[in-house]
């Protein structure tokens, strides 16, 4: 290795060598030189650039893109009225694309049950799998969605086929959870993947009244965030 060192050495302390740096670094040739730093300078600020276009762009894109959300949700009757009218309830969601740009529905999937509550929890709070089971599908769009409201109510219902006083009183008391969860698979108009999932879970009125007769607090889903089930991306 030293030797390698040693004839590198006398090669660059040769007189070829110290001719030619002396020739390279001429006044005649300072101008090449400017030439080739303003030349590395370029390539650097050029680079910059682009990727703050790229940036600027991307931005943008997240600025148009469309979302698709819950916009509505249409509730049941109340649940004591179901049981004395034998009706199975049912809870509709209406969604709305937001942003400025379209987007297309590939995938809608939902549920509706009862499921034990948290202990010692109020409001209640419903004990689910860690990770959704969906037993419903909903509609598959082919065609683009302009932003608004979409005209479509997707009705899920409960699973039970028939609610009994015992469950209402379950219900009350905390003891349950009447949940309805779903996600909605989209792509928007730049090709890119959304997800939206979300959990209601219904909430008894307080009985409170204004003088008109209108429930100010009326019984009805209520949204929650529960890890897992409450995404949008």
């Amino acid at each position: 290795m030293l030797k390698i060192l040693v004839m590198l050495a006398v090669l660059l302390t040769g007189p070829e060598i110290k001719a030619y740096l002396k020739a390279a670094f001429a006044p005649a040739n300072a101008s090449n030189w400017v030439l080739a730093g303003l030349g590395v300078i370029g390539g650097f600020v050029g680079l910059f650039t682009l990727r703050t276009i790229k940036k600027q762009i991307k931005a943008q894109m997240n600025a148009d893109r469309a979302w698709v959300l819950i916009h509505k949700v249409i509730n049941p009757p109340p649940l004591q009225e179901c049981i004395e009218k034998l009706i199975s309830p049912a809870v509709g969601f209406r969604m709305k694309v937001c942003g400025t740009t379209p987007a297309r529905i590939v995938r809608e999937r939902y549920r509706c049950h009862i499921v034990p509550a948290v202990p010692k929890t109020y409001p209640s709070i419903p004990q689910l799998d860690k990770s959704p089971v969906y037993t419903n599908e909903g509609y598959a769009r082919k065609e683009m969605m302009a932003p608004g409201i979409l005209p479509e109510v997707v009705m899920v219902g409960i699973e039970s086929t028939s609610l009994k006083n015992n469950d209402i009183t379950d219900l009350m008391m905390g003891k349950s959870a009447l949940c309805a969860y779903g996600c909605i698979e989209y792509h928007d108009a730049f090709g890119r993947d959304g997800i939206t999932k979300f959990l209601y879970v219904y909430r008894f009125g307080n009985g409170i009244q204004t003088p008109d007769g209108t429930d100010v607090a009326p019984s009805g889903f209520t949204a929650i965030y529960l890890e897992g089930y409450s995404e949008t991306t």
